[in-house]
């Protein structure tokens, strides 16, 4: 019986309240997690500072209190799209700057089956944990697909694939010409329902006449047909989306806490 005391919610609040960078979060998650353990879905944030970013995965252990936990560097020049699935495909053991992970993680699997040494000497965290399947089809890998083709244009991805999770179509990082990523870019890679392409969800007869791309559930006669329509990046259900542009590297500590000067006095009421 999973005893743990934590979920994804209460670590995210925890690590801002208590982190200064992305790797203390990250470590800072992951030994709490083990500490009180760890109860909820399995889960994948993006950690950033103005310095580094980081995948995060969490999921719980077999143990009454624990948690299983990895993640990985985004390296320099690179961008990572996390889509409500696991991303971090093989653990590089030898190099700890650019990996983290629960002391349980490899025991955890072997124990469970899911991961056999000898026979797949490398190891792959979503092949690993992630073989339960990762929801419908296309749910995660296509959106990963979307984010990568539109902020790395010339990386020729395919958008089609047999098996997320098996089949490996997409790397966690991938490298972009900084300067071709800009906010306008991202603002339309978050309100994107893949216009343009072969699955824009504005066309066709389901779009209406007004192109719409929000396709609401039709209720228990949806059960009854083969397939299901693309969840886009903007998908309506979501309730917030955002975007936080970090402040460049050069900023000096002193340049970002400074408060703003006070505002000038108000001038004294007339007599």
């Amino acid at each position: 019986k999973n005893e743990g005391i934590l979920n994804i919610v209460d670590l995210s609040k925890i690590v801002l309240e208590r982190s200064t960078s992305a790797r203390e979060g990250i470590l800072t998650m992951g030994e709490l997690a083990e500490k009180y353990g760890y109860q909820d879905n399995a889960e994948s944030l993006l950690v950033t500072d103005k310095n580094e970013a980081y995948i995060f995965h969490i999921l719980e252990s077999s143990q009454p209190i624990g948690a299983v936990w990895a993640a990985q560097k985004v390296p320099d020049g690179h961008i990572a799209a996390v889509t409500n699935g696991f991303t971090i495909r093989e653990i590089d053991f030898q190099d700890p700057s650019s990996f983290l992970f629960s002391e349980n993680m490899v025991s955890e699997a072997i124990a469970a089956g899911f991961y056999h040494p000898s026979s797949s000497p490398s190891f792959d965290f979503t092949k690993v944990f992630g073989g339960g399947g990762s929801g419908p089809q296309y749910a995660v890998g296509r959106r990963m697909w979307r984010i990568y083709s539109l902020l790395s244009p010339l990386s020729d991805l395919p958008s089609i694939y047999e098996d997320y999770v098996a089949a490996s179509p997409y790397p966690a990082t991938l490298p972009v010409q900084p300067s071709t990523v800009n906010k306008s870019l991202v603002f339309r890679t978050m309100r994107d329902f893949y216009a343009g392409t072969k699955y824009a969800l504005n066309q066709g007869m389901a779009g209406g006449y007004a192109g719409t791309p929000t396709r609401w559930s039709p209720g228990p006669g949806e059960q009854e047909v083969h397939g299901r329509w693309e969840r886009p990046i903007s998908l309506y259900r979501s309730q917030i989306s955002f975007v936080i542009e970090m402040p460049p590297r050069s900023s000096s500590p002193t340049e970002l806490s400074s408060p703003p000067p006070p505002p000038p006095p108000h001038p004294p009421p007339p007599p």
